[in-house]
């Protein structure tokens, strides 16, 4: 059954049309959406480039990029913009999810799914508020733990892409579980061939939050599942 997915990329860093690691990530996560049949809105504020191939039927959404120059003046910025993309979001819907991927200075993308009751799947690529703090600069710290804590609390499912990003998350995990009351937290592990890596990883992130969570529950796609 063919839906609309929403993809919201709101990192100044990632051109989404770029030539990036990141970049070429985002499009294959939207080539692989759109091979599954569903319908895809970009949004961005940065794209740089033409089209990359096999990306022609999405519907892409420019957002305003944030000033340049100083760091505090860009995360400011890209606050307060937060509540001008959940009404950009909103003018292109209805959709059926939203995704997004995690960024700094936004939560946009839950907050439009939870004013229109609909799941949000929030991919985290990175410990970026342990990275920033530790090989850049980290402003407004606060509020940069502050979007976490939305983001992490109210997507429906989470998706990790390495064990790194396993022992980030399992520090904000508590807190989720504590405050959310959910009954259940999904974490999704995907990579592009879908058999070796993703198997290996999935399998050290559940040895790894097995001790903090006895019910932790294992299953791998195509496979049968399995209590870890």
């Amino acid at each position: 059954m063919t839906k609309h997915i929403a993809y919201l990329c709101a990192d100044p860093g990632i051109p989404v049309y770029g030539n990036k690691g990141a970049s070429i990530h985002v499009q294959n996560i939207i080539r692989a959406l759109l091979r599954a049949g569903h319908r895809v809105t970009l949004f961005a504020n940065r794209i740089d480039g033409a089209t990359p191939p096999g990306l022609e039927g999405v519907h892409l959404v420019p957002l305003p990029a944030p000033p340049k120059g100083d760091q505090e003046n860009r995360a400011r910025a890209l606050l307060a913009a937060r509540d001008d993309v959940v009404a950009t979001i909103a003018a292109h819907a209805p959709y059926d999810l939203i995704y997004e991927r995690y960024s700094l200075w936004s939560d946009s993308g839950v907050q439009y799914a939870e004013n229109a009751h609909i799941p949000a799947v929030l991919e985290v690529n990175a410990p970026l508020i342990d990275e920033q703090r530790t090989h850049r600069e980290l402003v407004l710290p606060a509020e940069a733990e502050a979007i976490a804590a939305s983001n992490f609390a109210r997507a429906r499912e989470l998706i990790a892409v390495s064990p790194g990003v396993a022992a980030y998350l399992k520090n904000w995990l508590p807190a989720f579980v504590q405050g959310s009351n959910r009954a259940y937290l999904t974490v999704g592990i995907g990579c592009t061939g879908g058999q070796h890596r993703s198997v290996y990883v999935t399998e050290q992130i559940a040895a790894l939050l097995k001790p903090d969570f006895p019910g932790l529950h294992v299953e791998h796609r195509d496979r049968k599942s399995h209590s870890s």
